[in-house]
């Protein structure tokens, strides 16, 4: 009886150890998903910030020289794209859509002047 119960316990400890090998390749992806999951929580903007950002930019805006104007939508603004739909609204004009996709910005600290928050991005 030994040698039947002891192929049993043997099959046993084998599907415990592949068992405990897929757990831990399991622990090893989570602690992935986690560590992305982070870093994409971090980079949330709520709208308060979104909104005290166009304050700043509201403020300075109309005091900036055309060019300087032109460069700080180029540094704000990384694509625009606009989609004209098929559809006509009712005065036979066309509506279209605007997709813009923005540069991501570190937040702007208050004690930071403007120009060397220029600095801070990367083109």
């Amino acid at each position: 009886m030994d040698g039947k119960y002891g192929k049993q316990i043997g099959l046993i400890t084998k599907e415990l150890s592949s068992l405990d090998h897929q757990a831990e390749q399991l622990r090893k992806k989570l602690d992935v998903m986690d560590f992305d999951i982070n870093k994409m929580e971090s980079r949330v903007i709520s709208a308060g910030v979104i909104r005290n950002s166009f304050k700043v930019v509201k403020e300075i805006y109309d005091h900036l020289t055309p060019d300087e104007k032109y460069d700080l939508i180029h540094l704000l603004v990384k694509n625009i794209v606009y989609y004209v739909e098929t559809s006509t609204v009712g005065n036979g004009g066309k509506s279209g859509k605007i997709r813009m996709e923005l540069w991501e910005l570190s937040p702007m600290n208050p004690s930071t002047s403007f120009a060397e928050s220029l600095k801070i991005h990367p083109n």
